[in-house]
């Protein structure tokens, strides 16, 4: 900290000259905590999905047969055969009808596929999120064959991924707020973390029927045990007024195994909430000197910031050690300002208190240092503590 001598503060205050002290925030709110809950299990095998490698098929096929010696989980077994995200085809197999080699075949509507540069895919997954399977192939129209069969096979390019899904603890709602931090708390290791050659991808958002997603990008402890992400602050009124909220994050890396096949993990999280409809805001402050003496006046000038929108109103009381010394109106750009009555010798603490208003919480500045030098004038008897 660099020290002003007395004689040179007094011929820098006597010509004029300001000496500002930093903006100053106010602490940060608590994060507001989740259990990362109960979880299932969901295994996948993609089979080409980088494209690398495709099972080449014709315009003219007519069925699909699926050599998968997986066992069903749940009540059975769903293959589809699609292009983007439309359905040309799908089937669904008890388990006694995939127990059966002839009956494990997935028709194909003739004329489905359209020869030339286009990408078809298969996936058949039984069990959806719960200690389930799902495999994939990636099938090119390149050849006349009608018939084609879909095999797990080692040696092709794949993709295995493990997805593990979390279901907050069953409970009421939590209550959180725009601007807020919240932190998913686990044992190390329960979330996939970024590491040197391991490719890592996290998102995180608020989603309902009507509105889907507002995109946040997590981080993950460097040994996995929490998840932690901000809610946007720019979520409107009308949107966090809806029912039946939920809160998701997803974190998930993966790596080569060898140069054919590579391996992922993926943790999925979800809980209820509920949000609270008050505004958090961050009150700053700053001084127009910070070295001064009772000669000079002071100008305290307080900023306040509420998330996600502006200021509507209010006040922001000002303290000088502990006693409100005056309060002043936000106008409409957010700031307030007090001129500081005289004060002894000596160092004081500053702090501006934003009182709340239409729908915005309050808030308190961090404290802002003034030096005064000399008593050249008496000290105001206006100082009352600040609950009065």
């Amino acid at each position: 900290m660099v020290r002003i001598s007395a004689r040179i503060a007094v011929a820098l205050l006597a010509a004029g000259v300001s000496v500002a002290s930093s903006p100053l925030s106010a602490s940060a709110a608590e994060p507001v905590e989740f259990p990362l809950g109960i979880p299932t299990f969901y295994d996948r095998i993609f089979y080409g999905g980088n494209g690398a490698w495709a099972e080449s098929v014709g315009p003219n096929l007519t069925e699909i047969r699926l050599d998968v010696e997986r066992p069903v989980r749940g009540e059975s077994v769903l293959c589809q055969f699609f292009y983007e995200h439309a359905i040309i085809s799908e089937k669904v197999w008890t388990p006694e009808q995939w127990e059966s080699d002839a009956q494990r075949f997935l028709p194909v509507p003739a004329g489905s596929m359209q020869p030339g540069p286009i990408s078809y895919s298969v996936a058949c997954l039984s069990g959806e999120s719960e200690n389930g399977w799902s495999v994939q192939w990636l099938l090119s129209p390149e050849d006349d064959r009608a018939s084609v069969t879909l095999r797990e096979d080692p040696t092709a390019p794949s993709q295995t991924q493990q997805d593990r899904h979390y279901s907050a603890v069953p409970g009421p709602p939590k209550t959180v707020s725009r601007g807020d931090v919240v932190v998913v708390r686990g044992e190390p290791g329960s979330f996939p973390a970024p590491s040197d050659g391991i490719a890592f991808y996290s998102w995180c958002g608020i989603s309902n029927q009507q509105f889907g997603w507002n995109q946040c990008v997590p981080t993950v402890a460097a040994d996995g045990s929490t998840l932690t992400f901000t809610i946007p602050s720019i979520l409107s009124d009308r949107f966090i007024r809806l029912n039946n909220l939920e809160l998701y994050a997803h974190s998930s890396n993966g790596k080569p195994i060898s140069t054919t096949q590579s391996v992922s993990r993926a943790v999925y999280w979800s809980a209820p909430i509920t949000f609270d409809t008050i505004r958090r805001s961050t009150t700053t402050l700053q001084l127009s000197r910070s070295v001064t003496f009772a000669a000079l006046g002071v100008q305290a000038v307080a900023t306040v910031a509420p998330a996600g929108g502006s200021v509507t109103g209010g006040t922001v009381q000002f303290l000088v050690d502990g006693r409100r010394v005056g309060t002043a109106p936000v106008t409409t750009d957010g700031t307030a300002r007090y001129w500081l009555p005289r004060l002894s010798r000596g160092t004081h603490s500053v702090i501006a208190t934003y009182t709340g208003s239409n729908g915005t919480d309050s808030s308190t500045s961090a404290p802002a240092t003034l030096k005064v030098l000399f008593r050249s004038l008496p000290v105001s008897p206006t100082l009352r503590p600040a609950d009065e």
